[in-house]
């Protein structure tokens, strides 16, 4: 299965950004966009995962949450990877407290003595909002990013493993386990 730890954000928040896209979605580009209800942060990809290592993977998000508390994310502007006039990926950027940063930075090697791969990119947190569909040039979206005017600021309080699911429908994404921000184990 292939897993990923993400931030999913409050279901109102996800339906009012994908409302605010419809402008960029109606200029019909060459791109598939994400369903309202899959718009996530990822914190970090995992890949393929066996099943019997799911549980190494919440021993680290539960030691890693233990040690946060809710955070406070700020939602707002477009961009594209690799960039605005060469895009491939659309997303929307995310600004995090200090808890974003070090959650992060605590999950990367914690996972990495697991087996997964370090990313070999800085960590800039976003919610992916479109690809660009196979065999197509990259997009030059630089002049349609006035469509879009989001800005959001939103708590955060749980941490997801989730699992990619390809089905008749397309890609969707199923919650494996959620562990409560500043959640500490019981003894």
């Amino acid at each position: 299965m292939r897993t990923f730890v993400a931030l999913n954000l409050p279901h109102d928040e996800r339906v009012r950004l994908h409302a605010t896209l419809e402008p960029l979605r109606a200029k019909r580009l060459p791109v598939r966009w994400v369903a309202a209800d899959a718009l996530h942060v990822t914190v970090k990809f995992l890949g393929d995962t066996e099943g019997e290592a799911v549980g190494a993977v919440d021993d680290v998000l539960r030691t890693a949450v233990a040690r946060r508390s809710v955070m406070t994310l700020r939602i707002g502007g477009i961009g594209a990877f690799p960039s605005l006039r060469r895009a491939n990926i659309i997303w929307v950027g995310v600004t995090g407290d200090d808890e974003l940063a070090a959650l992060q930075r605590e999950l990367e090697p914690a996972l990495s003595r697991l087996g997964f791969p370090r990313d070999q990119r800085p960590f800039r947190p976003h919610i992916t909002v479109g690809r660009l569909r196979s065999g197509m040039r990259p997009l030059d979206i630089e002049r349609t990013g006035g469509l879009v005017d989001y800005e959001a600021r939103i708590e955060v309080e749980t941490v997801e493993l989730m699992q990619s699911v390809m089905g008749p429908g397309g890609l969707r994404y199923e919650v494996l386990l959620r562990r409560r921000l500043g959640e500490k184990e019981e003894l």
